[in-house]
This record gives C-alpha cells, sequence and structure tokens, in this order.
C-alpha cells in the first residue's frame, strides 16, 4: 500500500479547548496542519465468509445484522467507477485517508463509495496502551463498511505509533488522550463532509478507559459530548486497579509483582515520555493507592456520562484480561444514576474475540457486532442484559451472575476482588487471601533486605532508601489488615 496523492485540509490554526503546551519531547518543529494522506487497498469485504453467513442469520439482531446484497467498488480519486459483478467472492476496493492532527495524533479513515453516502460512522479506540490499528482489526472494518458505515480510527496519547508510544498521561488536567480524543471531535465538528453524520464510538479495552475519561470530564463542553450519537464499550477497563489484580491474579506472590505492576501502570498512566510530573513507582500507583485510583479511573465517575447517549456494553464472560462483572457493575452505576446503559454478554470468546486470528467463536463475534447494530438503529430493541439468546428487561446483578453461571461454569463474579485487596479478605475467599499474604510477605522480606544493605553502606539519605521504608510501611499495614 502506498500513497497515492497529498492533499491540505484546511482547519483554523487553533481548535477551540485544545491546548497545545509545546512541550513534546518526541517531536521535532513540523507542520502541525492536518495533512490527508489517500491511498487504496484492495480487500474482500466478504472474506469472512462464516461471520457473513452467521450475521444474516441472527434471530436477535433481525434483519438489522444482515449483510447488504452487493459490495459497492471504490477506485482511486479521479478515476471513473467501473462495473464488476457483485457476489460473495468478488474482490472490492476500500479507500483510506490517512489524517495527520497535531500532537502526532493521526487517523485512519475506511471508506467505500456506499458509505459516503450514509449518515453512520463508527470512530473506534482500540486497546492497548502501545497497539495500533492494524490488520488484526479487520473483522471490525469489513464488518463496518459491510453495514454501511465509515469506519474511523484514530492513534492518540499511548498508541505504538512514532510520538505517541509511551505518552499516557492520566495525571494531566484533562489527560492527554481526553485532550486528543478532543481534536478528533474538533476535527470532525468542522469537517463539512461529516458535519451531518452520526457517530458511535466503539471502543476495547483500554480505548473504553480513553472514552470513559472524555464522557464523564468536567473540561470537555456538553457540545463535544453530545457529537456523540452512541458509544459501545467492549470489554472496557475502566477501573485500572481492579483490572490489574484481576489479570494479575495468579503471579501475585511472584518475584515479578512489583516490577510488571510499576510498568503496567507506568504505560498507563506516566509513561517515561509522557509530560507528567508525577510518576508511577510502586508505591503511587493506583493498585496499592485506592485515592489515586478513585481519582484516575473513570469507573468511579460514571454517575456523570451524558444521560442522553444510549450506551451499550459488549463483554464476553470468558475474558480474562478484564472482569466481565466489571461491565455489569459499570451498568449499575450509570442506569442508578438516570442513564441508558444496557450490556450484551456471550458465553464464547476471549478479550479479544472479534480480532483477526483471535475470535474464539465466529456466532459470538457476529452477535455481539448485530447488537451493535441494533444499538445504532435502533437502541430501543435491545433489552437491558443480553447473555447469549436470553434476553430481559429485568437488570439485577445478582441474577445475571446466576444467569451467566447456568452457561458457563467456569465464570466466577470478580466484584469484591479489588475491596479483598484493599480491605480484610473474606472468608469464603480463601484462595485470594492467600495469593494475596503470600505477594505481600515476598514484597517484605524484599525490602526488609533492601533496606538493610542501605543501612549497612550508610546510605540511609538515599531518596531510594526512603522511598523503600515508605513503601515497606504500606506493606505492613495491607498484612496488618489481614
Amino acid at each position: 500500500m502506498r500513497p497515492i496523492n497529498e492533499v491540505t485540509v484546511p482547519l483554523p490554526d487553533q481548535m477551540p479547548g485544545v491546548p497545545n503546551d509545546g512541550k513534546d519531547k518526541a517531536s521535532a518543529p513540523r507542520d502541525e496542519s492536518p495533512k490527508m494522506h489517500v491511498r487504496e487497498e484492495k480487500s474482500s469485504l466478504t472474506k469472512q465468509s462464516e461471520l457473513a453467513q452467521a450475521l444474516g442469520s441472527l434471530p436477535a439482531a433481525g434483519d438489522s445484522a444482515k449483510l447488504p446484497s452487493s459490495n459497492p467498488v471504490v477506485l482511486p480519486r479521479g478515476q471513473a467507477v467501473a462495473s464488476e459483478a457483485s457476489s460473495s467472492t468478488s474482490k472490492v476496493q476500500r479507500q483510506v485517508d490517512q489524517v495527520e492532527l497535531a500532537n502526532h495524533v493521526s487517523l485512519q479513515i475506511f471508506s467505500t463509495d456506499e458509505t459516503k453516502k450514509n449518515k453512520n460512522v463508527i470512530l473506534f479506540l482500540h486497546g492497548g496502551p502501545d497497539l495500533s490499528y492494524d490488520d488484526t482489526f479487520d473483522n471490525l472494518t469489513s464488518w463496518s463498511l459491510e453495514r454501511g458505515s465509515t469506519l474511523i480510527a484514530p492513534e492518540i496519547a499511548g498508541s505504538s505509533k512514532p510520538g505517541l508510544a509511551n505518552t499516557s498521561d492520566s495525571f494531566a488536567s484533562p489527560p492527554n488522550y481526553v485532550r486528543d480524543l478532543q481534536s478528533v471531535i474538533h476535527y470532525f465538528r468542522q469537517l463539512p463532509d461529516f458535519k451531518e453524520k452520526e457517530f458511535c464510538v466503539v471502543a476495547h479495552s483500554w480505548g473504553g478507559f480513553q472514552l470513559a475519561s472524555f464522557l464523564t470530564d468536567k473540561n470537555i463542553s456538553a457540545e463535544d459530548k453530545k457529537f456523540i450519537k452512541q458509544v459501545v464499550f467492549m470489554s472496557p477497563n475502566l477501573d485500572s486497579a481492579h483490572t490489574r489484580i484481576f489479570e494479575m491474579t495468579d503471579e501475585l506472590g511472584g518475584p515479578n509483582f512489583e516490577r510488571d505492576l510499576e510498568s503496567q501502570m507506568s504505560r498507563r498512566h506516566a509513561g517515561s515520555s509522557s509530560n507528567s510530573k508525577d510518576k508511577i513507582n510502586f508505591k503511587n500507583n493506583p493498585v496499592m493507592n485506592k485515592n489515586l485510583n478513585e481519582e484516575i479511573s473513570p469507573f468511579y465517575r460514571l454517575e456523570q456520562m451524558p444521560k442522553d447517549i444510549p450506551c451499550l456494553f459488549v463483554h464476553p464472560t470468558k475474558d480474562n484480561i478484564v472482569p466481565a462483572s466489571q461491565s455489569i457493575s459499570a451498568v449499575e452505576k450509570i442506569n442508578g444514576s438516570g442513564g441508558n446503559a444496557k450490556i450484551f454478554m456471550t458465553t464464547n470468546g476471549g478479550h479479544g474475540f472479534f480480532k483477526t486470528g483471535q475470535a474464539g467463536d465466529t456466532h459470538a463475534t457476529a452477535a455481539c457486532f448485530g447488537a451493535i447494530d441494533g444499538l445504532i438503529k435502533n437502541p430501543d430493541s435491545l433489552k437491558k442484559i443480553t447473555i447469549d439468546e436470553y434476553a430481559s428487561d429485568n437488570f439485577d446483578s445478582e441474577n445475571i451472575d446466576t444467569k451467566i453461571k447456568e452457561k458457563n461454569s467456569e465464570y466466577e463474579s470478580q466484584r469484591n476482588l479489588l475491596g479483598d485487596w484493599h480491605g480484610k479478605v473474606k472468608s469464603d475467599n480463601e484462595k485470594g487471601r492467600k495469593n494475596k499474604i503470600q505477594a505481600l510477605v515476598s514484597m517484605k522480606t524484599e525490602r526488609e533486605l533492601r533496606l538493610k544493605f542501605f543501612q549497612e553502606k550508610n546510605l540511609t539519605s538515599h531518596p531510594n532508601y526512603k522511598a523503600m521504608s515508605a513503601s515497606l510501611s504500606m506493606i505492613n499495614e495491607l498484612i496488618k489488615n489481614q
């Protein structure tokens, strides 16, 4: 794939409400005006034959999930459209516009002649951090174009793209990924071809953290938030500490727990290339510091989600990265404050179930895409809770856990996991209690040995000695609470 031409898209020199402090360490002086690179790539929109068949036969999504009967053909700009037979195996060309904004933010805009005629746009925030939108997301790209929606994939702070890697800063106000998402919204609000479009933002994993942070940030105007018509959270990581404890349960007593925890949190909240003066260490991170976690994680602000934006959570129960029960709790919080949230759960597939090469179940992928399609076309057609073929408006978290357990015997609600970590462990969670105590005792022993070394070398005034002493006090306090 190669660029075939380049056009400069005129925009105001300074987007209102989007600060650019000029402190980007990784960038050299350059023209910051948005630029669009246009490329053409061949793709078969129907190469996922099983997925297409499943989408076309979904009972829950009905006609809204059926694929188009013909495949539009897009040729390079300036050329006429050639006729081509429409069949389930025909090759078509999709157009990809690449746009560069300030602060290294970039966009890929996937479209066809057909999607340009339609009003629907899907803006997708991928997970990570340190990932980018690549061919592994082709299931989503193909499905979006099949249903007639333009797909936009932005790269914002924390992406693996040059200038964005390891730059996440949750300590800024607003966080820089919120600022970057705001700049993307501003770009399309001012672009004539997109002013009348309807945007559905779909966010996966860490992208869900970014989206929820944007929608609950007091620095973001109501007008910017209202530009979004619907939102979808796919296996969203909304509570940083809860997610990490769930993912690292089997490693809590291991020798690398401290290092891995610090690395994970740094990548998400104060990367080495970010402008933040706050840095993550073992003591100062959301898992160890409850107040910091509640300050940073959007899960604790979900009551502030816009009430007029329909919201869908999609979560497989076999997700081993982010607990499905976190999405259940999120829907409870949003609806409990007058919001409009629904949840679609599948007992097949894992965290990246919809990605190419990772789909645990073709029909689960199709069903989830069908639920998103239903949200876009008619939000009222979706029940409050859907678990595979079961659907109901009676949203009760305990009943939901029971229903999932009937379908997935491996499922275990993890809603109390973080509370158990910070407080006294319940007697019915003996495994978690042992893992936690083992981790704490292991870290306590390691701290004491290192402190003894500093004492023997008369280095007690060293900053590292003070930091280790402080974290040892925290560890002792946690052990005391057991």
